[in-house]
């Protein structure tokens, strides 16, 4: 039994009014394989379970994104469908160090996360 993909939606839904209540106007969830965070935040929210490489689900005032590292992009895109999301990168910060992605662009995530909460003042 698989979970319909608009309830992802629903639920980044519920989150986001559950925190707006609290005066929180976005939010980060991240998630990994290891035993730190675990996958279970970002799958709850986007139906990804970070493999390999870390993710973070980036719930921001006007937009809901994925970011993480670059070997992951093409598994991100494959388990959100329907699931909206708006975006999905790949960024510099998740990658790993000495190794070349030359077919893959990676994004400043420092700048990416400024932009994405751009407005919000508690997160």
């Amino acid at each position: 039994m698989s979970i319909p993909a608009e309830h992802y939606a629903a639920r980044r839904a519920a989150l986001g009014s559950a925190l707006a209540e609290a005066g929180v106007e976005a939010w980060i969830a991240y998630g990994d394989d290891r035993q730190f965070a675990g996958a279970d935040h970002v799958r709850y929210l986007s139906s990804l379970q970070p493999h390999f490489e870390g993710a973070l689900v980036v719930g921001g005032p006007e937009t809901t994104d994925i970011v993480s590292g670059p070997e992951t992009v093409g598994y991100a895109e494959f388990a959100c469908e329907g699931a909206g999301i708006d975006r999905i990168l790949p960024i510099a910060e998740l990658s790993h160090p000495g190794l070349a992605y030359r077919s893959i662009a990676l994004t400043d995530g420092a700048a990416h996360l400024a932009a994405a909460l751009r407005g919000a003042r508690r997160v």
